[in-house]
């Protein structure tokens, strides 16, 4: 459960929509709002693509529960669907590492995609600015 916006990375539209999100789900308390927690963790998914990474996507930032059954107002509920992933790790900078897997992703990685759902998460050690380290799900065919 979180909250999302509609982007592209057309023009660079993700790298101004995706911080506002963040930045309204810290600022206005989202987190504590959230029931069924399952941890601590965060999850920034990325699904319900029109095509692929060059077309609009819905970005949803949020948390990890137990039950979507109560989903409160002004935020999305999303099960993220049964999937092959691969999975990256990495470990750097924020927002550097996280920017520069994506474009090896879209460059490296792109016939294998299935465009299903992808997602990172955000643990204990991803806190650290500097060498924030964080998981990130793709989904494969």
């Amino acid at each position: 459960i979180g909250i999302n916006k509609i982007t592209t990375n057309r023009n660079n539209q993700a790298m101004s929509d995706i911080p506002a999100v963040i930045g309204k789900f810290y600022g206005e308390g989202f987190a504590e709002k959230i029931p069924s927690r399952i941890d601590n963790d965060m999850l920034a998914i990325y699904t319900d693509y029109e095509k692929d990474y060059t077309a609009p996507y819905n970005y949803i930032y949020g948390c990890r529960v137990s039950s979507v059954d109560f989903i409160p107002e002004g935020m999305i509920g999303k099960i993220i669907p049964a999937s092959k992933y691969a999975v990256f790790a990495v470990r750097g900078k924020m927002p550097d590492v996280i920017v520069n897997l994506w474009k090896y992703i879209w460059k490296e990685f792109d016939s294998q995609r299935a465009y299903i759902a992808d997602f990172e998460v955000y643990g204990k050690k991803s806190q650290d600015r500097e060498n924030s380290e964080i998981e990130v799900y793709i989904s494969i065919k």
